[in-house]
């Protein structure tokens, strides 16, 4: 709701917010045969090219985005910004090495490091994740503020009849329920994090707090 001047829609008002399913961290990667192995390694590139090492994100304000311009602040560099259409052209874009690196959602570019094809220097959880339980994050080596998290969940047109809506969030519910689900989920680096309706909403409404204050605090104007 931020990110654009006009929208075209209201994400609180236009949608009934039923459920939140899951959430994961956002990944610091760059390509495996890179010569950037570290955090450190990365920072003195950057620093020695200000604003001429280029980045790929999935898109102007998404997490990949937004969390790395805030990483670029909290750290004191600049980047070359290079937009591609979501995170998955985001993932090929660093291992075709068309730039030199990303912060994809982590379940994107998991299946590439577990591959060995891409190298992840950092994660922003608040922890590391169990599926590359020897990928610091980024709080653990000395950069603090920028613990963002990716979210899922299940929305429906407002106006929904309530009869469709409980259908459709127990149908979800017993889903993430079982135990298959579950592991898949996880075993691609996610995670469930089931949420009721408020507790959903709220959510939303502090993402929309989040990106605003990540905007300034980068510069970034809504287009």
């Amino acid at each position: 709701m931020h990110i654009y001047k006009a929208p075209g829609y209201d994400a609180l008002k236009d949608f009934r917010h039923v459920m939140g399913l899951t959430s994961s961290e956002v990944a610091l990667v760059v390509s495996a045969d890179s010569d950037i192995r570290t955090l450190d390694e990365l920072l003195a590139r950057l620093k020695a090219a200000p604003g001429q090492v280029d980045y790929a994100s999935g898109g102007v304000g998404t997490p990949s985005h937004l969390g790395m311009e805030l990483f670029l602040s909290a750290t004191g560099t600049r980047a070359m910004h290079v937009s591609y259409k979501g995170a998955s052209e985001l993932v090929h874009a660093v291992l075709g090495k068309q730039v030199v690196f990303g912060m994809p959602i982590y379940p994107a570019a998991y299946p590439m490091i577990k591959a060995g094809k891409l190298r992840a220097l950092a994660v922003t959880g608040a922890q590391r994740n169990p599926t590359a339980p020897d990928v610091p994050t980024l709080a653990e080596l000395g950069v603090k503020g920028v613990e963002l998290t990716s979210w899922g969940g299940f929305s429906v047109p407002a106006g929904t009849p309530d009869a469709v809506v409980e259908r459709l969030r127990s149908a979800f519910e017993q889903a993430m329920k079982r135990p298959e689900v579950v592991a898949k989920l996880e075993e691609q680096g996610g995670r469930v994090q089931m949420q009721d309706a408020a507790t959903f909403v709220r959510s939303i409404e502090q993402e929309m707090r989040l990106t605003s204050a990540m905007m300034k605090k980068v510069g970034l104007e809504p287009i």
